[in-house]
């Protein structure tokens, strides 16, 4: 079975690369063929706000670029990418990469605070194909109307989604058409030894 997964996985945020990583590794460890879609549109490199970034970079340049290539450095030896690169939602959803299913998660997709959680690629939409969402995180307790509305508009027919809040699950278990379930972070699906190796 051939699946893709998206996710924040080029970002300079090491919680994002060691859960695209840990998800990734367990797929292919478990006999699921996996490829990370790479998808990286602007403001996931300049986390919305582009003046901000740029005066930083422009402060701590040398640093920047250093930190900037550990991350490059990471991607290319630990994970398995598409050979497309995609960097806007309609480039993907004209163009979208196949597969018999699509991976969300895991790390914050859906929450609305930022612009991943208003990406509708992050919710899969580009396909018809099954989808599943692992181990998404609202990253808050209560989640607000205009998030949940949005999840129903972009997630209703979803195979199976499942959350790394069990808050997640108790509001959204009567808006979605599909099973819940309440699950821990990828990154504690590997043993330690599997990241002694990074």
């Amino acid at each position: 079975m051939k699946t893709l997964t998206i996710t924040l996985h080029n970002t300079d945020n090491c919680g994002s690369s060691l859960q695209a990583f840990a998800l990734q590794h367990y797929l292919l460890k478990n006999g699921i063929e996996n490829q990370i879609i790479d998808y990286v549109p602007a403001y996931t490199k300049n986390n919305a706000r582009p003046f901000r970034s740029f005066m930083r970079n422009l402060v701590f340049f040398k640093d920047y670029r250093k930190k900037e290539k550990k991350f490059s450095n990471f991607i290319s030896k630990y994970l398995i990418l598409t050979t497309k690169k995609w960097t806007s939602y309609e480039d993907l959803k004209a163009n979208p990469p196949i597969a018999d299913c699509y991976i969300t998660g895991s790390d914050q997709l859906w929450n609305t605070m930022y612009s991943c959680g208003n990406d509708p690629a992050f919710y899969l939409f580009f396909t018809n194909r099954t989808k599943i969402a692992y181990a998404i995180s609202m990253g808050r307790d209560k989640i607000p109307l205009k998030n949940i509305d949005l999840i129903k508009k972009y997630a209703n027919d979803f195979k199976w989604i499942s959350f790394r809040e069990q808050s997640s699950v108790f509001q959204l278990c009567s808006t979605l058409n599909c099973d819940l379930d309440y699950v821990c972070d990828p990154v504690l699906l590997n043993p330690i030894k599997d990241y002694d190796c990074i």
